[in-house]
């Protein structure tokens, strides 16, 4: 199965965009309760950026292995 490289790219472009999206409306929503710890969700936007990243560049990896290392993606 020969994935095309726009496709695995736009992919996990959309995945992150999204999942990053929802975690500013919650915290927006957090905004109007009162809740007052952001420094968690600005840290869980970190890792979930990393880890969407990794994610993203390990299926990268799998279906063009000569295009791309780890150390030049990261």
């Amino acid at each position: 199965m020969n994935r095309n490289l726009w496709r695995i790219c736009l992919k996990w472009g959309a995945v992150l965009g999204v999942a990053l999206s929802l975690l500013e409306i919650v915290k927006m929503f957090a905004r109007r309760v009162q809740y007052g710890n952001y420094q968690m969700m600005d840290i869980a936007m970190i890792i979930l950026y990393i880890l969407l990243l990794y994610w993203g560049g390990k299926e990268f990896k799998e279906h063009y292995p000569d295009r791309l290392s780890f150390s030049k993606a990261f």
